[in-house]
C-alpha cells in the first residue's frame, strides 16, 4: 500500500487503483521501454520471485514488419531500399514507428518491489524473450527468433543467484512459448529440431510437448510429437515465423490444454497421462491426446459457427487464427486472437503498390475489414458437452472496437483480469486520409509530418529508386494498353465500402488496449478502454499477481513497454 501512495493513480473506469511504475509522469509519445530504450517494445515475459519482479523484453518489434513489407513489395516488382521503406513508414506514421537497428536483442531486467522503477539488467540475447515461468526456485525464460531464422531458440534458466544458463535449444519454430506446470512437472511445447521426421513428412513441423526432468535441467522427455497433431503439423500458421508452433498451454484438472495456430482457425487439444483402461488410446509416451477444437472435434476450428467460417471472404489465415486459455473459479476459459499485424501489412503493402496492374482495393482492405468486424470473444468450457460457450457479457464490451487480441489473463484477489490489444493506432496509418484524423493533429505533429515527407522525397531521389522507376517505365512501355476503366476497377465499390466502414470504426475508437475484469465469469466491466490514456499502449501484455498488487506490462512498439501496478481494493 505504501507504494500506491507514492504516485498519482492513472484514470480508470473501475474501482481499481492503478499507478504507472516506469516514467510515472510520462505522456504519450514519450520514451519508456522500462529503462528509456524505445526499442524494448514488448514486456513479453514477467514473473515474481521473492522480492523481485523479472521482465524479459522483445526488442525491435517493428523491424520485422518493415522487413516483411519490403519483401512484399519486392514480390510485386518494387525493389525499394530499406531507407525508402523507412521513409515511407515515417510519412505514413508521422515518425511514430522507430527505425529498426541492429545490435542487442531482448533483455532480462529485475526490479525490487520496494524500489519501483529501479531496474538491473541481468542478461541479454540476440533474439527476444517470449515467456517465463517460475518452477521451484528457478525462472525459465523462452526466446523468440521470429524472422531471424538463422538464430537459435533457447530456454534459459535463471537461478537464485541470477546465473543464466541455456537448458534447451532448437533450430526449429519461431519460439517455444507455451508452458505449464502439472503434478510437479514442468512442460514446454514448440518445435524440436532433434526429432526425426518419418520419410515423406519433410514438410511437417516437428511439433513436440516436452517434460523437463526434475533431476537434470538439460533432459527433456517427449509426451507428444507431431504424430499426435499430424493433420495440423504442416499448417501455414504453425509454420509462420510471426507466430509460434504452439501458442498457449495451461494445466486444468489433471490435464494439459494446448492451442496451435490454424489457417482456418486455432486448434486445441487436451492431454494427460494414460489412466487405467486407456492403454490402447495412449501414444508411445504413455499420454492420451484428444482434439477439442478442430476439424475432428465438437468445436470447429477457431470455435467458429461452421467448419468454413474462417475461410470465407478475406478471413482465411486472419480471423481467430490463435487461441489461449485461462483458469478462473475452477473453470477453463478460452479466448481468441485475430492476425491484425498481417492484415495491416497486407493493407499497407497494397496501398504502397497502388501503381501495379494487379492492384484492387478490396484485396488489400478486405483482411483489415474482416478482422475489425470480427468481435473478439471469451468462451467458458462446458465439461458436460465439451463445447466452449460464449461469454456474451465480454463480447458486448469489445464489439465495434479495434480490439483484435485477447492476449493474456490473470487471477488477482478473487477477480479475473483479461488484457487485450487494440489496433486503432496501426489501422489509423491505413485510414487517416479518410477518417479525418489529420484534422486533429497538433502543430508539432504537422511539423513532424512535413519533415517526414521531406525525408521521403529525399529518399525517393536516390540512385537506386531512380533506376527502379526507369525499369518500371520500360516494363510499362511493353505492357498492353490500359483500359479506360482500369482506375475504376482498382477502386472497386466493394473496396470503397470496406474502407469507409473500417475508417468509421477506427475514428470512433479511443485507441489503447482494453483491460476487463469479472468476479463471476458472466458480468464483465472495463478497467480501461484506452490503454491507461495512451493510444500507443496498444496491448496489455503480461500479468504478475503479487502481495503488492497486480503488475502489468504493456505492448508499446512505438515508444517502449511500460510497467503498471493495480490494486483492486479488496484486500
Amino acid at each position: 500500500m505504501a507504494l500506491l501512495k507514492q504516485k498519482t493513480p492513472v484514470k480508470v473506469k473501475s474501482s481499481d487503483t492503478v499507478i504507472r511504475i516506469t516514467n510515472p509522469t510520462g505522456k504519450p509519445k514519450e520514451v519508456d521501454g522500462l529503462v528509456g530504450d524505445r526499442q524494448q517494445g514488448y514486456g513479453w515475459s514477467m514473473a515474481e520471485r521473492g522480492d523481485y519482479i523479472y521482465i524479459g523484453t522483445w526488442f525491435n518489434t517493428i523491424g520485422a514488419v518493415v522487413t516483411i513489407i519490403q519483401a512484399g513489395l519486392k514480390a510485386k516488382g518494387l525493389n525499394l531500399s530499406q531507407e525508402t521503406i523507412e521513409a515511407m513508414m515515417d510519412t505514413v506514421s508521422n515518425n511514430e514507428i522507430p527505425h529498426p537497428t541492429k545490435g542487442l536483442g531482448g533483455q532480462i531486467y529485475k526490479m525490487h518491489k520496494d524500489k519501483p522503477g529501479e531496474f538491473e539488467k541481468i542478461f541479454e540475447t540476440d533474439v527476444s524473450f517470449r515467456n517465463v515461468v517460475l518452477f521451484g526456485d528457478d525462472l525459465y525464460f523462452t526466446t523468440y527468433r521470429g524472422v531471424n531464422m538463422d538464430k537459435l531458440n533457447h530456454i534459459y534458466k535463471v537461478d537464485l543467484d541470477d546465473n543464466v544458463t541455456s537448458v534447451y535449444e532448437t533450430t526449429d519454430g519461431a519460439c517455444t512459448r507455451a508452458n505449464a506446470i502439472l503434478d510437479g512437472k514442468l512442460y514446454f511445447a514448440g518445435a524440436d529440431s532433434k526429432f526425426e521426421l518419418d520419410p515423406g513428412d519433410e514438410d511437417k513441423v516437428k511439433l513436440a510437448v516436452l517434460e523437463k526432468s526434475n533431476e537434470d535441467d538439460t533432459v527433456w522427455n517427449y509426451v507428444a510429437d507431431y504424430h499426435d497433431f499430424y493433420e495440423y503439423s504442416d499448417d501455414s500458421a504453425v509454420k509462420s515465423p510471426a507466430g509460434s508452433p504452439f501458442w498457449d498451454m495451461v494445466s486444468f484438472k489433471g490435464s494439459l490444454y494446448c492451442t496451435l495456430p490454424g489457417h482456418s482457425g486455432f486448434i486445441a487439444y487436451e492431454g494427460h497421462p494414460a489412466k487405467r483402461g486407456e492403454k490402447t488410446k495412449a501414444n508411445q509416451y504413455g499420454w492420451v491426446w484428444t482434439e477439442i477444437v478442430g476439424n475432428n472435434a465438437v468445436n470447429y476450428p477457431g470455435i467458429c459457427e461452421t467448419p468454413k467460417g474462417n475461410q470465407v471472404d478475406y478471413g482465411a489465415g486472419i480471423v481467430s487464427v490463435v487461441g489461449a486459455f485461462g483458469v478462473f473459479n475452477d473453470a477453463l476459459y478460452c479466448y481468441n486472437i485475430d492476425n491484425t499485424i498481417t492484415s495491416e501489412i497486407m493493407g499497407i503493402t497494397g496501398m504502397l503498390s497502388i501503381t501495379q496492374p494487379d492492384f484492387k482495393l478490396s484485396n488489400f482492405v478486405g483482411p483489415v475489414h474482416d478482422t475489425i468486424k470480427h468481435a473478439q470473444k471469451m468462451y467458458k468450457y462446458n465439461e458436460t458437452t465439451g463445447r466452449f460457450d460464449e461469454c456474451v457479457g465480454f463480447t458486448k464490451l469489445v464489439e465495434n472496437t479495434c480490439v483484435e487480441y485477447v492476449w493474456k489473463s490473470a487471477v488477482y484477489n478473487g477477480e479475473f483480469y483479461v488484457g487485450t490489444m487494440d489496433s486503432k493506432v496501426i489501422y489509423n496509418y491505413l485510414t487517416r486520409l479518410t477518417n479525418g484524423s489529420l484534422l486533429y493533429m497538433s502543430l508539432d505533429d504537422w511539423k513532424a509530418q512535413f519533415a517526414a515527407i521531406g525525408r521521403l522525397f529525399k529518399s525517393l531521389a536516390n540512385k537506386q529508386t531512380l533506376e527502379m522507376v526507369k525499369s518500371l517505365k520500360a516494363a510499362s512501355a511493353n505492357a498492353p494498353a490500359v483500359p479506360k476503366n482500369s482506375l475504376k476497377e482498382k477502386f472497386d465499390w466493394e473496396g470503397i465500402k470496406m474502407l469507409a466502414s473500417v475508417s468509421n470504426t477506427v475514428r470512433k475508437d479511443p485507441g489503447g488496449f482494453h483491460l476487463l475484469k469479472t468476479a463471476d465469469g458472466e458480468h464483465w466491466e472495463h478497467v480501461t478502454d484506452c490503454g491507461f490514456g495512451d493510444q500507443f499502449n496498444y496491448g496489455c501484455l503480461r500479468f504478475a499477481p503479487t502481495d503488492h498488487g497486480l503488475y502489468m506490462t504493456t505492448a508499446n512498439p512505438f515508444y517502449g513497454t511500460q510497467l503498471y501496478l493495480l490494486k483492486n481494493n479488496k484486500g
